[in-house]
């Protein structure tokens, strides 16, 4: 690649010398970059010779350092940026009597950017009418952008739209692109919440209460058949007519025959006495509460359907040793 040597302007002779001597140094230290950013880009360091460019570019705006700034930014794949630098090279404004190598670097200029132009590639974002908030690479996009190829450097972008979500793309040199995006399905909004079951709460603590006293119930079950299985009961009950009879006479003063423990008889009386009002309170306590509780649930509905119809029937059930509930509907 040839290269042109940045040559100084002939000062004129008018003006005053201060003047005259600021520009002539503004020019030495402009070469001086220049020169520094030859050797970092012959050695490949594109991010020094860069640097340098442009170090002397804000010093001397000549098309000769434009066209080495472009130059490296194609170097580094950065063919948007390059185009631009082209351009200003291009359009640089020079003096009838500018040295030649300024002309000469105009028309590379020209050349290299008409070279360029096929090579930079694109993506043309197909968005919905009325979409906006386009961004690549977090970068935002104008409205007006959109439905139009917009020219990206080489390599991996993410172009994103609020509406519709986000693609990636992995661009080639002159790959022109093109990204359909739709909106996102719209969601159903949640139905709104009517606040807790008052009914279903209800009805399960009812038939928890219902399980509890069933469980009493039961409870006394165990009392009575323990006490009427206990042999020493069973001998007592064979000398009286009746378990009152029995039961009375040992807590009074009366004497009992002498094979009955008095103090014995008493308790077992008492066991069974208790066992039989737990199932006496506690069974119809649980039958009511365990029926209602699942009248409650089975009326409680569910979200917005309607309480479905049901048929629920609690029997007891009592047989040599046991008792119970049968608990049986449809729901």
């Amino acid at each position: 690649m040839g290269w042109l040597l940045v040559v100084g302007l002939v000062a004129s002779s008018a003006g005053a010398l201060p003047a005259q001597e600021n520009e002539e140094l503004k020019r030495n230290i402009a070469r001086g970059y220049v020169v520094s950013g030859d050797e970092a880009f012959e050695k490949g360091d594109m991010a020094r010779a860069l640097d340098r460019y442009e170090r002397a570019e804000r010093l001397i705006p000549a098309p000769t350092v434009r066209l080495r700034i472009a130059r490296t930014l194609v170097e580094q794949g950065k063919l948007v940026e390059a185009r631009v630098k082209y351009k200003e090279a291009s359009a640089t404004d020079i003096a009838e009597d500018a040295p030649d190598v300024f002309f000469k670097a105009v028309v590379e200029a020209q050349k290299e950017l008409a070279a360029l132009e096929p090579k930079i590639p694109s993506v043309q974002i197909e968005a919905p009418v009325g979409a906006s908030g386009a961004t690549i690479d977090g970068a935002p996009v104008a409205e007006s952008a959109l439905r139009a190829p917009i020219p990206l450097n080489p390599g991996a972008h993410t172009i994103e739209l609020p509406c519709c979500g986000k693609q990636t793309a992995s661009l080639r040199e002159g790959e022109r692109l093109r990204l359909t995006f739709a909106p996102r399905p719209v969601e159903a909004p949640a139905p709104p919440s009517d606040g807790p079951n008052i009914r279903r709460i209800a009805g399960i603590s009812s038939i928890g209460l219902g399980v509890v006293s069933l469980g009493v119930g039961l409870g006394g079950v165990v009392m009575v058949s323990s006490t009427n299985n206990d042999p020493e009961y069973q001998k007592s009950q064979t000398l009286f007519r009746s378990d009152e009879d029995m039961c009375a006479l040992a807590r009074g003063p009366g004497l009992l025959p002498p094979e009955v423990d008095r103090n014995y008889l008493v308790e077992a009386c008492e066991r069974g006495e208790t066992g039989n009002l737990l199932q006496l309170v506690f069974f119809p306590v649980a039958l009511v509460t365990t029926g209602l509780g699942i009248y409650l649930l089975a009326t409680s509905g569910y979200d917005d359907k309607k309480p479905a119809a049901s048929r629920v029937e609690v029997l007891p059930t009592m047989g040599k040793g046991y008792s119970g509930l049968l608990v049986r509907g449809a729901f």
